[in-house]
């Protein structure tokens, strides 16, 4: 659980953050499409609650997901939020390439939203909050501007899925605490590994820009499942679904899904997990399923903390990050 810090502390996090994305906008290669089918089924989330609505990206980086639901998810207004100027103006230069119309991009602060209460259908962030210095809060506010009955969906680093990771940060925050650019070249030098792999998940995306986003960033924070389902609770948001699914039945039906197929590309550069994914999707016998799932029960204690550990396990880097979606009561 990370420490609460004081407004002083957030402002200069907030600062520097902004700043490192600004000259280094994250991500510009990314297939959203691949990801998006069972990542959504997975996270009991079916298009009708999306499609013909309005709907929010809380820190919307390079704007890949505004676009995907604006053109695939076939919603009427998608908006997304960022700090950063020069991850915006690559959203918007997207946004003028692909000629999306019901697309908009806002500077504007996630843990301060410039909108009323209840005013989106549908919510969500994908990896921005735990850099915000204000994780909870941050979450809190999506809330508040999503109508009741509307799902919120968060994505975070995990405890468990990031150790690797962070263990690799503290070595070089020490080596170089303040200096995010010396940062970033020991981490390119010393640890290669996970910037190959990453290369071969985003199909040879420059190396640097991976390693700002994951040794440059000035802060960030890790949260445990069990953290985010408080959360939940404390906002009068009911448990919808996660991904990784944290109850191990569950995977049985993820990968019974015919969508895996086209998520299966995403795992390249990581062969362990790849092989398992694999073997699960022939044992949980794949199929084109019209069916969702769009409640699963919430995971316990022992559960979800097995599935955690096997991210790390199993999936090592590529489970740093986990989705965990909900319906506000």
């Amino acid at each position: 659980m990370a420490d609460i810090l004081t407004d002083e502390e957030i402002r200069a996090i907030k600062e520097k953050n902004v700043g490192m994305y600004s000259k280094h906008p994250w991500p510009v290669n990314r297939r959203t499409a691949e990801e998006m089918g069972w990542r959504l089924k997975v996270l009991g989330i079916h298009p009708r609650e999306f499609e013909g609505k309005r709907t929010l990206e809380c820190g919307c980086g390079t704007g890949n997901y505004v676009i995907w639901y604006a053109v695939e998810g076939k919603v009427s207004e998608a908006v997304g939020v960022d700090l950063s100027d020069g991850s915006l103006a690559v959203a918007n230069r997207l946004k003028e390439e692909g000629k999306v119309e019901n697309a908009t991009f806002k500077k504007m602060d996630v843990l301060k939203l410039d909108f009323p209460d209840n005013y989106f259908d549908y919510a969500y962030s994908y990896g921005v909050f735990m850099i915000t210095g204000d994780t909870e809060g941050a979450f809190r506010e999506m809330v508040r501007v999503t109508k009741p009955g509307g799902t919120v969906t968060i994505s975070i680093y995990n405890t468990f899925g990031r150790w690797p990771v962070t263990i690799r940060q503290k070595i070089l925050n020490k080596l170089a605490p303040n200096d995010p650019d010396k940062r970033v070249k020991l981490g390119m030098k010393y640890f290669p590994g996970p910037f190959k792999k990453l290369d071969k998940r985003y199909y040879g995306l420059n190396t640097e820009q991976l390693a700002y986003d994951t040794f440059g960033i000035p802060y960030e924070e890790v949260h445990s499942a069990g953290e985010v389902l408080g959360w939940l609770k404390r906002a009068n948001v009911k448990y919808k679904g996660a991904f990784a699914p944290l109850r191990v039945r569950d995977y049985f039906y993820a990968f019974s899904l015919d969508e895996y197929k086209d998520f299966r590309s995403t795992f390249t550069g990581y062969p362990a997990t790849q092989k398992v994914s694999d073997l699960l999707y022939k044992i949980s016998g794949g199929r084109k399923s019209q069916e969702y799932i769009t409640q699963f029960p919430s995971p316990g204690p022992i559960s979800r903390g097995f599935c955690q550990l096997m991210w790390l396990l199993i999936g090592g880097s590529r489970f740093s990050c986990f989705t965990i979606s909900g319906v506000k009561q």
